[in-house]
């Protein structure tokens, strides 16, 4: 593991059902793995992270925590659990939904789709320039089913996989527009509910009360930027630094691109990132941290809901690779 370590990427710590991105870690899971990350590797922070890449070194063996989106229970449920282990992270936060009652993208299509009772037979939507049509079925009981499972137990569940991939690439209007209209199809409210949202100014400023936690920005409106035009791209970039330093009223010096894929980021990205005035940003590529590491293009691994040793299990595998 000779100068490598690791970046992890979670996401929610709640027990939510149906989760069909795998973005929950449940309470206890989330303390059996901070447990096993304290006995067999360092636990450390982005910012020393970054500080030593500058210096052309790698802590060995040592491991990041971040979170992406900034939802309500990371203070909530991860904090507390955070403070047991005196574990450091870094939470980036999707600036444009902060103190909204707005859900995001994914998590409105999990509630139009797979958590509603009966719903119209027909879904008609207007996406971009092309007209979309799905047959809806009757409520299907698949609570465990996620979008790596290999199956599509009903016609709701193949219109919430094809709504996934249309609406990944668009602007935020189109996008938004979207979902309005597939919320007032499905007579969902137009309020968030309130496990779903993301944390709100108040909320922020207890999370990082205390220097734990360390916030970074996550875009403004949580877009795919390699399909945004380059003004859009350096908008979702250099506003969401803006309007957290704002709100935060100190210097935000990290960032983690939305999806995070290498083609999900594109080629322009990394370079706004740097112009932007950031020292780091993250990607959601599994891979381990090595001295000469791009510092805009970081590794991540996304964490799921393993238990503890099955963590370690993961990172030692990648942390060999």
């Amino acid at each position: 593991m000779s100068g490598r370590s690791a970046v992890l990427a979670y996401h929610r710590v709640a027990e939510l059902q149906p989760d069909p991105q795998l973005l929950c870690v449940g309470v206890e899971r989330f303390a059996d793995q901070l447990e096993h990350l304290r006995r067999t590797f360092t636990v450390t922070s982005l910012v020393e992270l970054t500080a030593c890449l500058r210096r052309g070194a790698s802590p060995d063996g040592s491991v990041v925590l971040t979170f992406d989106d900034g939802y309500v229970d990371n203070l909530t449920n991860a904090k507390p659990v955070l403070e047991q282990y005196e574990a450091p992270v870094t939470v980036f936060v999707t600036t444009g939904f902060v103190g909204s009652s707005r859900e995001l993208p994914s998590d409105v299509l999990e509630r139009c789709l797979l958590g509603a009772g009966e719903l119209p037979r027909i879904l008609e939507l207007d996406i971009g320039d092309s007209h979309r049509q799905w047959t809806i079925d009757a409520p299907v009981a698949a609570p465990l089913w996620n979008v790596t499972d290999g199956t599509v137990p009903s016609l709701r569940h193949r219109c919430y996989l094809d709504l996934h991939a249309l609406l990944r690439p668009l602007d935020g209007d189109v996008r938004d527009s979207v979902l309005a209209a597939l919320a007032s199809w499905a007579g969902v409210p137009t309020a968030g509910r309130p496990d779903r949202r993301v944390l709100d100014g108040r909320e922020l400023a207890a999370l990082t009360g205390d220097g734990l936690v360390e916030v970074g920005a996550h875009g403004e409106q949580h877009l795919l930027l390699g399909a945004q035009r380059p003004d859009v791209q350096r908008r979702e970039i250099a506003g969401a630094k803006i309007a957290l330093e704002r709100l935060l009223g100190r210097r935000v010096s990290s960032f983690a691109y939305a999806y995070g894929g290498t083609a999900d980021i594109g080629p322009l990205a990394s370079r706004l990132a740097r112009e932007a005035g950031f020292d780091i940003a993250c990607t959601t590529v599994a891979a381990p941290v090595r001295r000469r590491a791009d510092p805009f293009m970081l590794p991540r691994m996304i964490v799921r809901d393993w238990s503890g040793a099955d963590l370690v299990q993961h990172l030692r595998a990648l942390l060999s690779g």
